[in-house]
């Protein structure tokens, strides 16, 4: 690999012209918000990141913003990136003085923040109880349609393009990425829509499989609010139940820049209108509530991409080998599309106390073959069964001040996964949380996620405490430490590995229209580790990476911002005497409005140089 294997400059001028001004301002305020939330949730992954790029649910926010004075603690951290400890002030200011009457009075509740408050106040509002006559008013409100079309051309020609190759290995299909997307959303009390994709390489065509596009998604959800239903979702939807250990397809607690963001909020059921075809649900969803308990249940179905392998051809045993690519470019890949079935299924029950809510959760997984297991040591304890279930209990609570989470969870191997947690305001200005967690070499989530090293809900045990100081208004700065082990083998580690990381964040903002931040982040953990005659050899290497981020945002006028970033990557293979790789990334984001704001320039300028993959550096591009 050579010493710069990415180096660009990237010039964009394009002029978008608007029907009215407030479309300008509500796309700036969106932007900020999605800014924020890949700040807050780490080093999200391509899928998640498509999901974060979807827009129009926070352009529907803004049109139909949430009245926080009638959400309950449930709706709170569904619908906004709220932590417990900030959910919790707000329930308890409501309680002590009533329905709030401005946002500014937000400033009075511990953990809001000025610019958090800033940058959550075009979503929310303060009105009081409405007459029957308005809120039937406000449901027959005329929706909203949008249609939504993208288009890709890939300028560098892929090998799979060349006529040299095999036959088998050539794409069928053109350099275009083409994406279309139509919804409907009239509030939150009905929402549908439509989603079709065509990548690069993939040949337009009508089959059994495919319907002229690749992929064609489609969701429906409405808002029922019987007495025991409260919602319907059919078609493509994302299932969240308990914290995370066993089933969670939305955002969640990771390690990024926000110290608090440890704990998996419940979220329920949720229209899923993303581009990424093997990630969400397909079929029925309900959620209802009955009294004090709140209850979900869901069935879905859907094809999935496998390589099977014939074990044994006498009497046809089957194994398969899941792929998540989505793409099917070539005849091979083409011959794995929706080769078998998957179906998901389960129910979660929660019960919600003032001062302590509880949960239990089942969900089952079924294939029609048996996944394929690996010969190697660290996939001992790969599942190899076509039937998976995992069944959990969680709870949350307050004691004196603090937030209490845990969750437990136990699969069909009886493997069990443990995670418990705190959340603690000292003071107005200080805040801590801490966060273990026990995962067993063999635990199976069937789609978990929670805050973990290596991504996977099992073989990792770990303490990790984080702080969260306001010395003013003016300035946050979050801190964490995180030491995590894994106490079975994983690719290229032949013995149980340890490692630590730590992070300094640290947002100023000078004035109200201005923002500062700076980002320190070390990680230390082994790689390359192997055996020998049972004796450990020399050539295994701690790798050690050091990241340096400083980045300057500024409104300059009412009608233009520039945004500044510097960011530093090193990693360093010590013990063996490695030598440092580098990364190094700048980039300028400028946009100008004229012609009393109906016209919107947006200029971005970026430049970039990785030594190695290990030192790669990810943003967000505009």
């Amino acid at each position: 690999m050579g010493r710069r294997i990415l180096m660009f400059l990237l010039l964009l001028i394009f002029g978008n012209v608007y029907g009215q001004t407030k479309i300008n301002d509500a796309e700036k305020k969106v932007k900020a918000m999605i800014e924020f939330l890949i700040d807050k949730y780490g080093d999200v992954d391509a899928v998640n990141l498509e999901e974060l790029r979807l827009e129009e649910y926070w352009l529907e926010m803004i049109r139909h913003p949430l009245n926080i004075n009638q959400m309950n603690e449930q709706e709170l951290s569904k619908k906004l990136p709220l932590n417990p400890l900030q959910i919790q002030a707000l329930m308890e200011y409501k309680r002590e003085a009533g329905p709030l009457i401005d946002v500014h009075e937000l400033q009075a509740i511990p953990g809001w923040s000025i610019s958090f408050i800033k940058l959550l106040k075009p979503f929310i509002k303060m009105d009081n109880l409405k007459g029957v006559e308005e809120y039937l008013g406000d449901i027959m409100e005329q929706g909203r349609h949008q249609l939504e079309i993208r288009g890709n051309y890939l300028l560098q020609k892929a090998a799979g393009y060349q006529k040299s190759i095999d036959k088998e290995k050539q794409f069928l299909g053109g350099r275009t990425l083409r994406q279309i997307k139509y919804g409907y959303a009239n509030g939150k009390q009905l929402r549908f829509g439509l989603v079709g994709e065509l990548d690069a390489g993939e040949q337009f065509r009508l089959d059994k499989k495919t319907k002229g596009l690749d992929y064609v998604g489609y969701h429906f959800s409405a808002q029922i609010n019987r007495k025991y239903l409260t919602k319907l979702v059919l078609g493509d939807y994302t299932v969240c139940v308990g914290q995370g250990l066993m089933l969670w397809q939305g955002f969640g607690a990771n390690k990024g820049s926000d110290a608090m963001n440890i704990k998996n909020q419940n979220r329920g059921i949720e229209s899923y209108r993303s581009f990424s075809e093997n990630w969400a649900m397909r079929g029925l969803g309900l959620e209802g509530k009955i009294g004090r308990k709140e209850w979900l249940m869901f069935f879905s179905k859907r094809g999935i991409d496998v390589k099977i392998n014939v074990s044994d051809s006498i009497y046809g045993t089957e194994s398969y080998r899941e792929i998540i690519t989505g793409l099917h470019r070539t005849t091979n890949e083409i011959a794995t599309k929706h080769n078998k079935n998957k179906y998901i299924y389960g129910y979660a029950i929660q019960h919600v106390g003032r001062r302590l809510k509880w949960g239990v959760q089942q969900v089952f997984s079924l294939t029609n073959a048996d996944p394929e297991k690996g010969d190697a040591w660290y996939q001992k304890f790969d599942e190899e069964n076509k039937a998976h279930s995992n069944i959990g209990l969680d709870f949350s609570c307050y004691v004196h001040g603090t937030h209490v989470f845990g969750e437990m969870a136990i699969d069909h191997k009886r493997a069990t996964a443990l995670q418990i947690g705190t959340l603690s305001a000292l003071s107005n200005n200080l805040s801590v949380s801490t966060f273990y967690r026990k995962l067993h070499p063999g635990f199976q989530a069937i789609l978990g996620s929670a805050p973990v090293e290596y991504g996977q809900i099992s073989n990792e045990e770990g303490m990790y405490v984080g702080f969260q100081l306001r010395p003013k208004d003016k300035i946050i700065c979050n801190f964490y430490v995180d030491f995590f082990k894994s106490p079975w083998l994983r690719y290229q580690l032949d013995a149980p590995s340890f490692g630590k990381e730590v992070m300094l964040h640290v947002q100023y903002s000078p004035t109200k229209k201005s923002e500062l931040t700076i980002r320190v982040k070390e990680e230390q953990k082994p790689q390359g580790i192997a055996l020998k005659n049972e004796q450990l050899t020399n050539n295994w290497s701690l790798l050690v990476k050091r990241n340096f981020r400083v980045q300057y945002r500024v409104e300059v006028s009412e009608n233009s911002s520039l945004t500044l970033r510097m960011e530093r990557q090193q990693v360093t293979e010590k013990h063996i005497g490695g030598e440092s790789k580098q990364g190094s990334l700048v980039y300028i984001d400028f946009k100008k409005r004229f012609f009393k704001r109906k016209v919107t320039i947006n200029f971005w300028m970026g430049y970039a140089a990785i030594e190695e993959a290990e030192a790669a550096i990810f943003y967000f591009e505009p």
